[in-house]
């Protein structure tokens, strides 16, 4: 049973589909639904399947809540053109998009309510494309960076060194910790307000701490940051954005 595989549940007219991931690393079973709206099991191994699938009925209510939830934010979203005009965020602002023409080295502002990227090709989309991601990657690298040593004080009494920290851009997750303890955030976040890359911040330094979903996970997370589930709200919504 070590390895994961997909199962389904009809509840009421409802189908729920789950992927189970048996992992050494978790004592307890745990349920979570992505903003892709994919349901997302984490079971000790050799977890019962019976086990898995009545925790599955018993928390439909609360999966379905959630699809419907990220069903809120499933409009298609117009593919971008990286033109003059088109709406761009930077930490949690919305930006219009100017392009400007550079003689000979690209480079990317804020002015006002607009990002202006000069690009000494202007006629070409997909350089203009590169540029404004390069730029979101090195601001993300700088202030996400910034922002985690800051919190990291926080947390001196119960972790000794500030972990590694890298950068990923990642379809399904803000951030992770993996079993050395490297965490990864996603560059992504720096389209988000600053209180939800610090709140993924913290979920990731309290996951160092206590490594699975817990009782003891959240109310070290609350401890941290009490508001947390308003900034989680939040970035849940930007995924409608980004």
């Amino acid at each position: 049973m070590s390895s994961n595989r997909i199962e389904s549940i009809k509840y009421g007219n409802k189908i729920i589909t789950y992927e189970v991931h048996f992992t050494k690393r978790t004592k307890t079973i745990g349920i979570s639904v992505t903003p892709e709206k994919e349901v997302i099991i984490k079971a000790p191994q050799k977890t019962e399947s019976t086990e898995i699938n009545k925790l599955v009925r018993k928390k439909a209510p609360w999966i379905l809540t959630k699809i419907e939830y990220f069903d809120n934010f499933e409009a298609p979203k117009e593919k971008r053109r990286f033109i003059s005009g088109e709406s761009h965020r930077y930490m949690g602002k919305q930006y219009k998009l100017k392009v400007t023409p550079a003689k000979e080295t690209s480079k990317v502002t804020i002015k006002g309510g607009q990002i202006v990227v000069e690009n000494p090709r202007i006629e070409n989309q997909f350089s203009t494309r590169t540029i404004l991601n390069l730029w979101y990657k090195e601001r993300a690298y700088l202030y996400l960076n910034e922002k985690a040593i800051k919190i990291f004080e926080g947390f001196t009494d119960q972790i000794k060194e500030i972990p590694e920290i890298k950068f990923k851009k990642m379809k399904k997750k803000w951030g992770m910790c993996s079993n050395t303890k490297e965490i990864t955030l996603n560059y992504e976040l720096i389209k988000t307000p600053s209180k939800c890359i610090e709140y993924v911040i913290v979920h990731e330094f309290c996951h160092l701490i206590e490594h699975n979903h817990s009782k003891k996970f959240y109310l070290l997370l609350e401890k941290h940051m009490p508001e947390w589930k308003k900034w989680k709200k939040r970035l849940d919504e930007a995924v409608s954005y980004i």
